[in-house]
């Protein structure tokens, strides 16, 4: 068996340096050129199934992937990204300039991050 990996394409917020984590920022046009680039890149492959998270951002990559295959994309919401609560939609600098410590912990020791809002590594 083969697994295929990849991440949505560009989001806006990814641009702007936002974390997302639920939010749901759209694709930018690189993105969207991106998702098109690397279905071309498997256009010979056979997949049985794509499995993607429920959020709109990997969705629409997906279904941009699987273009006029006929296979079925399984949308699931244990594959979204992690939730990072209060922090999501911020930059980096402001979440530095808001929670230095905890930020530091999540880059550094993220095994022991734990956010006042939103989900834990573990």
């Amino acid at each position: 068996m083969k697994i295929y990996l990849t991440r949505h394409g560009e989001t806006e917020w990814n641009v702007e340096k936002r974390l997302q984590g639920w939010g749901d920022s759209p694709l930018t046009k690189s993105g969207i050129e991106r998702a098109h680039l690397f279905k071309e890149l498997v256009k010979d492959v056979d997949f049985d199934r794509i499995y993607t998270s429920d959020q709109k951002r990997a969705v629409e990559t997906s279904k941009i992937i699987k273009d006029k295959r006929n296979v079925e994309i399984l949308e699931l919401k244990e594959l979204r990204e992690l939730g990072f609560g209060d922090w999501e939609g911020l930059t980096l600098t402001e979440i530095k300039e808001k929670d230095a410590d905890i930020f530091d912990m999540y880059v550094n020791t993220p095994l022991l991050y734990k956010p006042r809002s939103g989900e834990t590594i573990s």
